[in-house]
């Protein structure tokens, strides 16, 4: 999967109004500007609280939800720990999109494996100066 698989999400992303990011391999990438590894996919990170935003921006996808590693049609329903993991298929051209989902409160995020574990809001992402196709800055 090359990095030109990034510049298709960001190509997608640019009405979604709510703050998303990329999560997983790719973040490194991105940052650094090259591929150092082959990608299987396509992860991106959002704030639990956007989660029916998502869905509602990508209205034409498919969407799964993953509990306990086994996937069930996301109806519309909120999503709540101890599920963190979506997947979105795109079926008229095939595209696919893993989303994190993210925990907060008031400034901070919240680590889902233990609430106890918080980190202030605005580092939980940087800036990148890789330019993937008209988009200069990646999340």
């Amino acid at each position: 999967m090359p990095l030109e698989q990034c510049h298709s999400i960001t190509s997608l992303m640019p009405g979604f109004n709510k703050t998303w990011f990329f999560a997983g391999g790719w973040t490194i990438d991105l940052f650094i500007g090259s591929e150092t590894r082959e990608h299987q996919d396509i992860e991106i990170a959002l704030f639990r609280e956007d989660q029916l935003y998502l869905k509602e921006y990508l209205k034409a996808w498919d969407f799964k939800k993953v509990t306990k590693g086994k996937f069930y049609t996301w109806e519309n329903e909120l999503l709540e720990l101890p599920i963190y993991e979506i997947h979105a298929l795109n079926k008229p051209n095939g595209d696919k999109l893993e989303v994190l989902l993210n925990g907060t409160k008031e400034n901070d995020w919240k680590f889902r494996r233990s609430l106890t574990i918080s980190h202030p809001l605005k580092s939980v992402w940087s800036y990148s100066d890789t330019v993937i196709g008209d988009n200069r800055q990646t999340r």
